[in-house]
């Protein structure tokens, strides 16, 4: 009688990137549990990683795109730009989606890092812990994990890149309403000071609907894309992917561990 036996997809050599240590605090919970799970980019993460995609693409398309409604207005006028404003809104709805399903998707595969004494799992393999309690990880999840700002056991950069990134948008909003009633060379009287007036109102207008994007669609895409991941993982799980089997387990025994822990506390 033949027993259906699963295998591990273990890290191969050929795939193996430079070694990292684990930090004493780690390997003291390995120690004390048997086990570890790190958390390597929440939610949270990701969210702020498609906002920082957003952005860059609109520090080099933004200017366009207020080219563009400017052109709107002169051809078409209000009606022109409402058109316009609303294809360009619909269309980068349909990007920060898809960008919201990818991010989720790719960070699942290293979201959770699984640490016992002798090996660990990352990105649905497994991997040998070598001596002085290094880890090699494969390629994909050294890309992925520098394209989240997130190197394994170090803080991440996120939060550093969107202010950045934040600061340089808001310094072209200014630049460009400064142009408008500055260097646009158009004067503040009559014909001239009343299509000023309509240039900053279109300016507004676009800024505010990618404004709505970025804190409202990006919020709700974001939370779409995790769930089509849960969805997904949910699938592979049932389909009998062991490695991600057993990090669900650990990460379940991770959470009696603690509930358990924080009773025994309680009752001193």
């Amino acid at each position: 009688m033949k027993t259906k036996t699963r295998e591990f997809e273990e890290i191969k050599q050929s795939e193996k990137t430079e070694a990292i240590a684990i930090p004493k605090s780690i390997l003291d919970e390995v120690g004390e549990k048997g086990f570890y799970v790190y958390e390597r980019i929440s939610n949270q993460e990701v969210k702020t990683s498609i906002q920082i995609d957003f952005m860059r693409m609109m520090r080099i398309f933004g200017p366009i795109g207020i080219i563009l409604a400017f052109l709107s207005f002169v051809i078409g006028n209000i009606f022109g730009v409402i058109l316009f404003i609303g294809f360009i809104s619909i269309l980068m709805v349909i990007y920060v989606t898809i960008l919201s399903i990818y991010k989720s998707i790719q960070a699942s595969k290293i979201s959770n890092v699984i640490i016992t004494n002798k090996y660990f799992s990352v990105n649905k393999k497994i991997g040998k812990i070598k001596d002085k309690y290094l880890i090699e990880l494969d390629k994909q999840s050294a890309i992925l994990g520098k394209s989240f700002g997130e190197e394994l056991f170090l803080k991440s950069n996120l939060g550093e890149k969107k202010k950045s990134l934040s600061s340089e948008l808001v310094s072209q909003f200014s630049a460009g309403a400064s142009w408008i009633f500055r260097d646009s060379g158009f004067g503040n009287n009559g014909k001239e000071g009343s299509f000023k007036i309509m240039l900053f109102l279109v300016y507004i207008a676009f800024v505010i609907a990618m404004g709505i994007i970025y804190f409202f669609g990006i919020f709700i895409t974001a939370i779409f894309g995790i769930f089509i991941n849960f969805l997904i993982k949910s699938y592979l799980i049932w389909k009998g992917n062991l490695v991600l089997l057993i990090n669900e387990y650990f990460k379940d025994i991770e959470k009696i561990f603690f509930k358990f822990k924080g009773k025994q506390t309680n009752s001193f």
